[in-house]
């Protein structure tokens, strides 16, 4: 680590989230600034929200619900959801102080890194970030790209850190080893669990973080789905990355909420890393879903799919199914729907936060995210059924005008290009009228003539049943057959006169 003078004292460089500021948080007079972990749940009354982008966003929280709800070890149930909220500042307090070491960039055991992960080549940090020229990204808005690649802040890597562990899109990777042993996917890897088919997440929003932290953890009598139940973070495993642990990871709450899709080391400089395929989650064609996320009924495939980010179209038109309670696999996300239990009355508003990634393949595309303000009673069990039955018949009018109305229009220019046209055709056909009658009057011989105007009416019949191009085509034959033919006129001429 670098002491005050800029020079290497050879001690190991530590970046510890829990103390050191790496959150951008904004209070209640509108400023922002960074905390740590400790202190955001120290000030959660008095922080509004993350003043993050969409990803950052989406990232956080799970780490925030998976620190709080390992903390409380639940909620279990709905009646130990209740009384979650008074509880969650405290335990997770607690909780951070007995795992201190396992959240330390650079420590002993990093932060959702491997520490005996070596490979011979480096991967430029400049990936753990979409937006940045590295790899296949995209170039178009970075101009600072370098072959040695940036060196970044410690805060910037933990946050993209998360990020990329979480929706990173699968395709060809590094091949590293683990104590020997060779990284899974003989370099290959699929896409990160919060990117599988684009899912669209979803989250309610307090009046402070306290309350969104509180509201969106899902109680576990509602995980059961998952084949090792709610399992445990990551950082708690003593020996991370054995076959037996991995599998707990992919099929467990907790192993998904903060992922590791990828296997990575960063390196002290911020600015190299390996990088390697990691824990491969199960997905939901083997039945385990996201519980953040919307999942959709396909009648026609017969089979489930998630509700899909799309960054060129708001989400309003499924906001219908995302409000729908879970049955099984289908539904809404479940950390919505607890609305019965949270209003103080009937017209009490609460905010819905939804976001994703939106990916072609190995590509990203955009990210989208909206917030919308919703009555109480979308959330309730009670009256959900007549209230979200109106707002899909809603949806479903709104989409039969906008396609009625983009038929329309579509028609409207289609006319336009068609009168454009037979305006074009018709100039063209004068055009060639006009040249050809003025060679006309330099024509004496009548049999000339008379051959000539069968052709001229052969040539007009020809050009209205052409394009533009063949038209302009055609003009250019005629006009040099004129000019040809004017020159031979001439010559007959001249010979008579001299004769």
């Amino acid at each position: 680590m670098k002491n005050s003078s800029g020079k290497d004292d050879g001690t190991p460089r530590s970046f510890n989230l829990v103390d050191e500021p790496w959150i951008p948080v904004v209070d209640a007079e509108g400023a922002t600034f960074k905390v740590g972990l400790r202190e955001l749940f120290e000030r959660s009354d008095e922080l509004i929200d993350l003043s993050v982008g969409t990803l950052e966003r989406i990232t956080l929280y799970r780490l925030l619900i998976c620190i709080a709800q390992r903390a409380l070890n639940g909620p279990k149930d709905e009646d130990e959801w209740r009384e979650a909220e008074g509880k969650l500042v405290a335990a997770s307090l607690a909780y951070l102080d007995e795992q201190r070491d396992r959240f330390d960039l650079w420590g002993e055991r990093p932060f959702l890194q491997v520490k005996a992960l070596e490979a011979v080549g480096r991967t430029k940090t400049d990936k753990l970030d979409f937006g940045l020229a590295s790899g296949n990204n995209n170039t178009l808005f970075d101009q600072t790209a370098t072959e040695d690649g940036r060196a970044h802040e410690p805060d910037w890597l933990a946050r993209n850190l998360l990020v990329y562990l979480a929706f990173s899109p699968g395709g060809r990777i590094g091949v590293a080893t683990i104590n020997g042993r060779e990284t899974d996917g003989g370099g290959s890897s699929a896409n990160a669990p919060c990117v599988e088919s684009c899912m669209l997440f979803a989250f309610l929003q307090g009046a402070n973080l306290r309350q969104t932290i509180a509201w969106n953890m899902v109680s576990f009598d509602r995980l059961t789905y998952f084949p090792s139940n709610v399992g445990k973070p990551v950082w708690e495993f003593d020996a991370p990355f054995t076959e037996d642990v991995k599998k707990t990871l992919a099929s467990s709450w907790f192993g998904r909420l903060v992922p590791v899709a990828r296997f990575i080391r960063l390196e002290e400089d911020g600015r190299n890393m390996i990088l390697a395929n990691g824990v491969s989650y199960l997905k939901l064609e083997e039945g385990v879903r996201e519980p953040m996320a919307t999942v959709l009924s396909d009648e026609k495939k017969n089979e489930w799919k998630y509700a899909r980010t799309d960054a060129e179209r708001k989400p309003w038109r499924q906001l219908g199914s995302m409000l729908t309670w879970s049955v099984g696999l289908g539904g809404g996300p479940m950390n919505l729907h607890k609305g019965d239990v949270r209003a103080d009355g009937e017209n009490e508003i609460f905010k819905v936060w939804t976001g994703g990634l939106a990916t072609d393949k190995a590509k990203v595309v955009d990210t989208a995210s909206w917030r919308v303000e919703i009555p109480w009673l979308y959330l309730s069990d009670k009256v959900v059924n007549d209230a979200i039955t109106k707002y899909k018949k809603g949806v479903e009018t709104s989409e039969v005008a906008e396609k009625r109305l983009a038929g329309a229009v579509k028609r409207y220019c289609d006319s336009l290009n068609a009168e454009a046209q037979k305006e074009w055709d018709k100039k063209n056909v004068a055009s060639c009228s006009s040249e050809e009658s003025i060679l006309d009057g330099a024509r004496t011989p009548r049999r000339r003539v008379d051959r000539r105007s069968g052709r001229r009416r052969r040539i007009r019949a020809l050009a209205k049943n052409l394009k533009r191009r063949d038209a302009r085509r055609l003009r250019k034959n005629v006009s040099a057959t004129n000019r040809a033919s004017t020159s031979s006129v001439c010559r007959r001429k001249t010979d008579f006169i001299l004769a």
